[in-house]
């Protein structure tokens, strides 16, 4: 949440004030007009500073985020590399050639996918059948190894990156519905 989101509530109370005021005097007006017009102002207001918030909500969590470090080196990062040098490198480093497909069926589907769309994507670019439990397995090794995140509150869903609950409301549209209430 950015910091102007505790203004948006002042700026729609502002809202109603104007518009109880526009009431108050309508017998005047060339009052109720100002009243209106300041509400009205207020309204564009509140939608400018609305559509700011979500642009900063989508900035903030990467920027303050801490990342966990992934120790695994990545499929694109082996692209062009000499098998001497290949032969070099320790084991646990490598990633395998199933772990790569799957994150690049995540990257494929934004970043965020399903169990069930992993394993149909899975099957998409590779061939292979993937039964549920030995994915299952195969994802809890690579969120113990920091390489994918289990989404919070949303069972069997991976991120490429590690959500907040905050960002989980905002992806998944709870919050919008809190926001779209506060607004008038």
């Amino acid at each position: 949440m950015s910091m102007l989101n505790k203004h948006l509530v002042f700026v729609n109370e502002q809202v109603g004030i104007q518009t109880r005021l526009a009431k108050k005097y309508a017998n005047d007006q060339q009052r109720s007009e100002l009243h209106l017009a300041t509400r009205d102002s207020f309204i564009n207001l509140l939608a400018a500073m609305s559509e700011a918030d979500s642009v900063l909500d989508a900035v903030e969590p990467a920027r303050n985020q801490v990342q966990t470090p992934v120790l695994t080196l990545q499929p694109d990062e082996l692209e062009g590399l000499p098998p001497e040098l290949l032969a070099d490198l320790s084991e646990g480093a490598l990633p395998d050639k199933a772990d790569a497909a799957l994150l690049q069926v995540l990257a494929d589907r934004g970043g965020i996918a399903s169990l069930d769309q992993i394993i149909a994507g899975l099957f998409k670019r590779t061939g292979e059948l993937v039964k549920r439990n030995t994915l299952t397995s195969k994802l809890y090794r690579m969120a113990q190894k920091g390489v994918l995140f289990p989404v919070p509150d949303k069972k069997g869903v991976y991120s490429v990156r590690r959500l907040s609950d905050e960002d989980v409301r905002r992806i998944f549209g709870t919050e919008q519905q809190d926001t779209q209430q506060t607004l008038v």
